[in-house]
């Protein structure tokens, strides 16, 4: 795994417990035990491996040996304003009998909202199953406050919906190859 990032113009950026590289505009954290060796891959990352059309290349590395896949996030981006999503979200889930189901049971939504600085609209974050031990969970949220709120970068309006599943739904190399049907399964009759 580590010529095939070294070979993908990875960069080692910190040594520690573990060998941080950067590659693109993320890092690639590679951790080693005597019984395991942990790999964890930032979306920025991956897109730059995504460019190089490398991604193939460097899975079937890790499909040599006995793996798993221990977490997996998936985001869509789209073009909708986070105000308004996250109003819509909060009145779809108003009760009980409407919350949301990314598994088997239902969730009660919990929110994070704040007042837009560009335009004092009450945006913020929809979290669904952000709880201790939840296999699958998701977060909509605008992706457009956000990037100005930390990094001052002005984008158009953007809500970003993310899904995170964990090893015990079993996700795959083949999810991380193609995430859109693992997000499409648990998020399109829910949430979207």
């Amino acid at each position: 795994v580590q010529y095939a990032i070294d070979s993908l113009g990875g960069s080692i950026t910190a040594l520690d417990k573990a060998i941080t590289y950067s590659l693109g505009n993320g890092t690639i954290r590679i951790q080693s035990t005597p019984h395991f060796h942990s790999v964890s891959i930032s979306g920025g990352s991956l897109a730059r491996i995504r460019e190089l059309r490398r991604l193939d290349y460097l899975l079937t590395c890790f499909a040599e040996v006995p793996h798993s896949v221990t977490r997996l996030d998936v985001a869509l981006d789209t073009n909708q304003d986070g105000p308004d999503v996250i109003d819509h979200y909060h009145k779809r889930f108003s009760s009980s009998s409407r919350y949301p189901k990314l598994s088997r049971k239902t969730v009660e939504p919990s929110y994070i909202l704040k007042r837009r600085s560009s335009d004092n609209r009450l945006t913020g974050t929809v979290y669904i199953g952000h709880t201790k031990g939840t296999k699958v969970s998701a977060r909509i949220y605008d992706k457009q406050a956000d990037l100005l709120d930390k990094n001052g970068v002005s984008v158009p309006p953007t809500t970003r919906y993310e899904l995170t599943v964990r090893k015990d739904m079993k996700p795959s190399l083949r999810d991380v190859f193609q995430p859109s049907a693992i997000f499409w399964h648990y998020m399109g009759n829910t949430l979207i």
